[in-house]
């Protein structure tokens, strides 16, 4: 065969496409890929086009049947057919041995064509191409692992040219007959490592099933590692026939040899036809050597996917992707199989599970992990990190598949293994300290339960020696059943049952905790561990330890206290959990703990490698992306939030800030602007952005990362969100509105998209604070001429925006918290879209010396816990100073409170001042009104923030028409608290709890 099309990237002419599908297969293609004349035209070209614009492709074949290979492989999905296209361009120079120099007319590979290892039987009815591979055909003696690979893949890459496979799909049939030890024991495990990857990311075939037949006993535990290697949604493609006679009730007599049918009559196999192509193909395969791309500009990215130009395992290694050696053949056989339950059974109870509570299918599961290590990819603080599927299908199964969600736990959950390496490092089942606790039995699985699935954790607070050890080795020991039993997939699917006896609790037991080793581990616990906890029971609580029980609960959410249930006995636990479960001292069925924990020894001590291997991951715990605008206020102390908000009532030298030059008001009144277009996929997107003047282009390049590319291409990925969000129904996709999340998140992209879909779906669960943000409603307006809130007329010396409030206009009689609310957001959304307010940010000043106890009387708990978790999470305001001036003593608990519900980040930025005089030491006293030290009049501000209003008021109203449905799957920072407000704070929510 003539080769007519070579490897330049960007040839003078590309060759022309012609479709010369069966009319079965363009069926196929339409309806499994999404594939239509239109969608493979403009796919074709876009990757000719990234081709040519790829810095690191040097040389690649763009003819349109290779490039088809990827798209049909990755169902049109022009980024990941890219980023297998990349991926097996790297893997092929990264191992030459394996891939490069493939010679049909090579001796070895005409050996082994003649010795019948591989057959191409012929298309089934589906039009799936069937090939047979013989195990005893292939000789060890004669052959090595290496040059098994290349014959295999020699034909693959065949067969990846031919349109009819890349439609339909191969299915695999390898049959073991006569397969001795020494066939399997070719596959060293460093080999076994890179071919998974291989298998699962970077061949361009559609693999649709895998049927293996007769596999001696002595093979399946060398199989079983191999498969924990390969894709949940490859696992679900594999078939395993004990006889021939099942696999061919499955496979059907067409086109197997008549030895496996019985049948006088040879089927007619396409080997001969096959093998003659290959010959023919010769020029073809060493055309693909000539591919080029710089394989050392991926050494970042190898470290984060597992690949190394120097070996796959050797990347592996050193990320941790190292997986347990417990036999598992599907994701349902566990070290802890599910009493009563056939493996069938808990299968489909597992399947039932992921479908219904995690809405989990494997589209879903494919798309998110892939768009999951894009992100990890991408993101500059990882610096080491495990991308196998297992570990990440922890975060995502927890999270429910939203990626986003996902990524900021992940995130959270790098960042706490390092901040507290004393609870996170080191959890090896060997340990002295932990090896005793684990022979005290102090935690430890007892089984899995058979009604719902969930491994149950049993722990005995009084076999825990408070006398020699301390909470931090408690808190070890969590962790290290945590992290052991959530690398296994049925429990991060069916999720935990913690049983806690506290029989026997001593007061050492309570002493052992200090308040921040609590509150640090229940952060930790309901923030950064991947586990699904399902449900907690407390059995015989001691009266003493309600005060360090209720502490503990007020770090919770409400769907964590709703699956706390209490017991005063082990009578009324017996009634809840199965008896099958219990121990036998416990009055149960099941074995004693003494050989439970046994048991569970057994499973850590295969658990031991992939629990030390966590240490190797990395992050970069201060964001390098951060700007260090502003000053240390003071550290948190000991005695919790009170003394945090006490300390920052120090005030630090004099400030000699210029102020910024801004233009006055004009005596002429400014066009109003118009009303937003609304349409999610509107015909032109308005690109209008405002330019920056040369101070704020410097901290959008410094600070933000910003620059015009970036910009550009990270407004059509979050329009491109916006299209797919199934959630929003109406929303601006203007670019000044995107931009205020894209540079409050510093143009990451997963962060910004999670603040929008935040953002709007408080408006739609908070309409009475974020709603009607009118000048002309009777109410906002008389708010606005009291001076409650407003944008002073000049920016300080950084180019920040003043805001002052005074807190004391605020008439109880006459306002609810709710109207403060909207005042916030109406001077918030007249100033967001401002492109010097998205890059420099906000300064806050207020005045809380009018404040009252009518006024502190409006707020309640729940509101002050909903608007932190807003401000928190959902507002797109780069907030770079907090001053409150003239504290009174009376607000300082409620401002407590709300400082603790603060990110750290902004509790750093807040400062507080007992006069104007020391807030002058610290913000220019020139900005502020006349009436507190500044040159302007107070009445001169507000009406230039009157006027802006009235410009601004078709924008404002618009934002109302926004639509976003707020399903069950609500982001956490809107959910509404329907905890009852009770007086005795979270004491009285301990006793709401259920109680037998």
């Amino acid at each position: 065969m003539t080769v007519t099309y070579g490897v330049e990237k960007c040839p003078d002419k590309f060759d022309e496409y012609r479709c010369s599908l069966p009319e079965q297969y363009r069926k196929l293609a339409a309806e499994q890929l999404r594939e239509d004349e239109l969608i493979r035209k403009q796919a074709i070209d876009q990757m000719r086009q990234w081709i040519a614009k790829h810095p690191y492709i040097r040389r690649c074949r763009t003819d349109a049947v290779f490039l088809l290979r990827f798209l049909r492989q990755r169902k049109f999905s022009i980024p990941k057919a890219c980023e297998m296209l990349e991926r097996y361009l790297a893997l092929r120079q990264s191992f030459p041995h394996w891939f490069q120099g493939l010679d049909p007319y090579d001796k070895t590979m005409l050996s082994l064509g003649d010795e019948d290892v591989f057959h191409v039987l012929g298309f089934d009815a589906k039009g799936q191409i069937v090939i047979l591979i013989r195990s005893r055909n292939f000789r060890v003696d004669k052959y090595d692992l290496v040059d098994l690979i290349r014959f295999l893949h020699m034909n693959m890459e065949i067969l990846s040219c031919d349109e009819l496979v890349q439609v339909a799909g191969v299915v695999l049939v390898v049959d073991c007959f006569e397969a001795s030890m020494a066939h399997f024991t070719l596959f060293r495990l460093s080999e076994m490592r890179n071919i998974g990857p291989y298998i699962n990311h970077l061949l361009p075939i559609r693999c649709r099933e895998i049927h293996v037949i007769r596999l001696p006993k002595v093979a399946a535990s060398i199989v079983d590692l191999l498969f924990s290697y390969v894709s949940p949604k490859l696992k679900h493609r594999f078939f395993f026939h004990k006889t021939i006679s099942e696999a061919v009730s499955y496979l059907g007599k067409t086109l197997l040899p008549s030895e496996y049918t019985d049948e006088k009559e040879e089927p007619k196999a396409l080997t001969h036809v096959y093998s003659k192509r290959i010959r023919e193909s010769r020029e073809e395969l060493q055309l693909l050597d000539q591919m080029e791309i710089d394989v050392a500009k991926f050494s970042t990215v190898w470290s984060k996917t597992g690949c190394a130009p120097g070996g796959i395992d050797a990347g592996m290694k050193r990320l941790s992707l190292r997986p347990d050696t417990t036999p598992s053949m599907a994701r349902v056989q566990t070290f802890f199989p599910c009493v009563g339950r056939s493996a069938e059974e808990f299968a489909a109870q597992l399947d039932e599970i992921a479908t219904n509570e995690l809405r989990e299918d494997d589209s879903l599961r494919e798309h998110s992990l892939a768009a999951m290590r894009e992100w990890i990819r991408q993101n500059g603080r990882l610096r080491r990190c495990r991308t196998d599927d297992r570990f990440l299908l922890r975060f995502l199964r927890v999270k429910k598949f939203s990626v986003a969600r996902a990524c900021e736990m992940l995130e959270r959950y790098l960042t706490m293994r390092q901040t507290y390496p004393r609870w996170f490092a080191r959890l090896d089942p060997d340990d002295a300290d932990l090896r005793a606790v684990l022979d005290a039995c102090c935690m430890l699985p007892i089984g899995r339960d058979p009604a719902s699935g969930r491994i149950v954790v049993f722990g005995v607070v009084r076999n825990f020696d408070a006398q020699r050890y301390n909470s931090d080795t408690m808190i070890r020991l969590n962790m290290l059943v945590a992290e052991a039993l959530a690398d296994e997939e049925p429990n991060q699917i069916a999720g935990f049952t913690h049983i806690f006896d506290n029989g026997g609790m001593t007061m050492a037991h309570v002493t052992c905790w200090t308040l921040d080793n609590l509150a640090g581990y229940l952060r930790s616990v309901v923030n950064c561990v991947p586990v699904r906890l399902k449900e907690n029971h407390f059995v015989s609580v001691p009266t003493f330890a309600a005060q360090i029980s209720k502490y503990c609960l007020s770090f919770a959410s409400e769907k964590l206290r709703s699956r706390i249930h209490c017991h005063s006995t082990v009578e009324q636990l017996r009634l809840k959990v199965s008896p099958e479960l219990l121990p036998a001292e416990y009055g149960g069925k099941g074995p004693s703990l003494k050989i439970l924990n046994e048991r569970f020894r057994e499973f850590l001590a295969t658990k031991r490698t992939t629990l030390l291997e966590l240490d190797e991951m990395e992050i970069d715990l201060k964001d390098p992306r951060e700007a260090a605008v502003h000053e240390d206020v003071g550290e948190v102390v000991a005695d919790g939030a009170v003394g945090s908000f006490r300390k920052l009532s120090i005030d630090y030298g004099n400030s000699d800030a210029v102020i910024r030059e801004a233009s006055m008001p004009s005596d002429e009144p400014a066009a109003v602007l118009p009303a937003p277009n609304l349409d999610k996929a509107p015909a032109h997107y308005n690109n209008e952005i405002d330019e920056l003047d040369a101070h704020c282009q410097q901290l959008a390049r410094d600070f933000l990362r910003e620059t015009p590319a970036l910009r550009e291409q990270s407004l059509a990925q979050l329009r491109d969100w916006i299209v797919k969000q199934p959630s929003i129904r109406r929303c601006r996709t203007d670019a000044r509105f995107l931009l205020r999340f894209l540079r409050t998140k510093k143009y990451s992209f997963i962060n910004a998209s999670l603040m929008l879909e935040r953002y709007l779906a408080c408006r739609v669960v908070h309409p009475h604070w974020f709603k009607r943000l009118d000048i002309e409603d009777r109410q906002m307006c008389g708010l606005v001429e009291a001076g409650f809130l407003y944008p002073v007329l000049e920016k300080d010396a950084r180019g920040r925006t003043v805001i002052f409030g005074d807190a004391g206009t605020l008439d109880p009689k006459v306002y609810t918290v709710g109207h403060g609310c909207r005042m916030h957001m109406l001077v918030g959304e007249t100033l967001y879209d401002d492109a010097s307010v998205q890059c420099a940010g906000f300064v806050l000043v207020y005045d809380l010396s009018g404040i009252t106890m009518g006024m502190l009387g409006l707020v309640t708990l729940n509101d002050i816990r909903d608007l932190a978790t807003y401000l928190n999470n959902a507002v797109p305001m780069r907030i770079q100073e907090l001053h409150f001036v003239n504290t009174p003593s009376l607000a300082l608990k409620i401002a407590n409170y709300t400082l603790a519900l603060m990110n750290e980040k902004l509790r750093n930025r807040i400062m507080c001042h007992r006069s104007w005089e020391d807030l002058h030491k610290k913000v220019d006293k020139r900005l502020i009104p006349q009436e507190y030290g500044g040159v302007i009049p107070k009445e001169e501000h507000i009406a230039a923030f009157k006027e802006r209003c009235r410009v601004y008021r078709p924008q404002l109203l618009a934002l109302d028409e926004m639509d976003y449905e707020v399903g069950r799957e609500l982001p956490d920072s809107c959910k509404k608290s329907h905890v009852a407000e009770i007086e005795t704070g979270t004491i009285g929510s301990f006793r709401k709890l259920q109680l037998d």
